[in-house]
């Protein structure tokens, strides 16, 4: 059995967008481990924060999970 011509295709698109995603969770990753944030729990929302509430510098991102916690940070991070 051979994979069709679309079928190869479609799973190297997939290849390169997971590849893409990783690339983008790093640099997520490494703005917040540079810049020095925090990360923690409080109750049921994760946060990455640098700096301390309530000061107008401070960025911080809360989320339902870890990812989306350092989503919300990486967006507040760059909107700064």
């Amino acid at each position: 059995m051979y994979a069709s011509e679309q079928g190869i295709l479609n799973e190297q698109m997939n290849v390169a967008i997971a590849g893409s995603a990783n690339e983008i969770l790093k640099e997520k990753l490494l703005i917040a481990t540079m810049t020095g944030a925090k990360f923690s729990k409080d109750g049921d929302q994760w946060y990455y924060i640098l700096g301390e509430l309530p000061e107008a510098d401070c960025v911080v991102g809360f989320g339902d999970t870890p990812q989306m916690a350092l989503d919300a940070f990486y967006t507040a991070w760059v909107s700064k």
